[in-house]
């Protein structure tokens, strides 16, 4: 079940992120949409709330940022890695 208002379209599961036109309290969570009322309302649950759903207008929410892949470090080469070996190990002693 879809629900669109303007350009904002969410399906019950999709991830949002409430923006600043939301109450104070909201701002900045990320959350799952996990129901539509009345048009333009999602009941939301926040990722750091345990069973609490609150309710929030379509303009306070947009859609959540996904991470395209995960970031991994550069793996080191055999030349900018240091070696250690027997000596070096021992030097300290």
């Amino acid at each position: 079940m879809k629900k669109k208002e303007g350009n904002r379209e969410f399906d019950i599961g999709a991830r949002v992120i409430v923006n600043e036109k939301a109450p104070g309290a909201y701002f900045a969570q990320l959350g799952t949409v996990l129901e539509i009322v009345l048009g333009s309302r999602y009941g939301i649950k926040f990722d750091n709330q345990k069973e609490l759903t609150v309710y929030l207008d379509a303009e306070c929410l947009d859609p959540a940022p996904r991470a395209n892949h995960i970031v991994r470090p550069p793996r080191e080469s055999p030349r900018t890695k240091p070696r250690t070996n027997e000596r070096s190990r021992l030097a300290h002693l």
